[in-house]
């Protein structure tokens, strides 16, 4: 582990193990953990593809996964519904595989290769996913609408 690592994912310690208030004994241990050549051994290393934010590169493979190998849809358990739960079933399976698609444009912007390409289709994927995703919580209201009103004629 690098100290630009640290310093990029722990900016409290770093800054207070760089301030006057720290010990020298954790200064010491600091400079002894992570000497500044410590850098150095890891640039042999380094490709010419490099992964920016890791956790975010593996949140949005995480994403990508889930957005488009579940987005199928609930299951249809009342025959009186079977339109409303059709458009249901379409609006929620657009909107995960919209998402999926959001987190493939967001680790390729945020993490791979910054570009204005990429970023236009993060936004585009975020927004029109939210739009399904919105769509199908007002179908879903409606459905339920539907089902108190029938229980309250019986």
């Amino acid at each position: 582990m690098s100290k630009e690592f640290v310093q990029s994912f722990f900016p409290f310690i770093t800054s207070y193990v760089s301030s006057e208030r720290a010990p020298i004994v954790i200064l010491h241990a600091w400079n002894f953990i992570f000497p500044d050549t410590c850098k150095h051994h890891h640039e042999a290393a380094l490709s010419p593809l490099q992964i920016q934010r890791p956790c975010l590169a593996m949140a949005a493979v995480l994403g990508a996964f889930i957005g488009i190998k579940y987005g199928r849809g609930i299951k249809n358990c009342n025959q009186k519904h079977d339109d409303l739960i059709s458009l249901i079933n379409e609006s929620w399976s657009k909107s995960s595989t919209l998402f999926g698609c959001m987190n493939i444009s967001a680790l390729v912007h945020h993490c791979i290769f910054p570009s204005n390409v990429s970023w236009a289709l993060d936004c585009a994927f975020t927004g029109v996913s939210s739009l399904h995703l919105f769509t199908t919580s007002i179908l879903l209201w409606i459905l339920w609408i539907e089902d108190v009103m029938e229980e309250e004629t019986i």
